[in-house]
């Protein structure tokens, strides 16, 4: 048998044209019966929202996590890439959550101490303050 295409010589129970790559003879009659089964297409990379709460998560945390959990679940819903990072970038803005926290309730404590301080000196600076009395 000879290709249609290129006119090579190929086995005659050739499907396709070892040469030219073009099919020459219509697919078996097995392999047609059992259509394929659409298969929903994962994107290869991240959708914007993980991508945008990961950034965040870093710099606005409370942002953060509130684009990392939609982006999550819209991850999930769609079949996209990303999930991981999505996760990543929760757990990320839940740790700068609390240090934030930390760093405010130690700010306060030190503001308080710094102000009590302050009013004892000015106390001991005023004129009729006499330690050996």
């Amino acid at each position: 048998m000879f290709c249609k295409f290129c006119g090579k010589e190929i086995p005659d129970d050739s499907v396709i044209c070892p040469s030219c790559c073009r099919q020459v003879a219509p697919l078996k009659a097995q392999a047609q019966s059992t259509p394929a089964q659409p298969r929903a297409a994962i994107s290869p990379t991240p959708n914007a929202m993980i991508l945008t709460g990961f950034v965040c998560a870093f710099l606005a945390p409370i942002v953060g996590l509130i684009y990392c959990i939609l982006g999550l679940l819209q991850a999930q819903q769609y079949r996209e890439n990303g999930q991981g990072l999505a996760k990543a970038g929760i757990v990320i803005s839940i740790i700068m959550l609390i240090l934030s926290l930390v760093l405010t309730i130690i700010t306060i404590v030190n503001l308080s101490t710094l102000t009590a301080l302050l009013n004892v000196y000015q106390y001991n600076q005023s004129p009729g303050y006499n330690p050996y009395y």
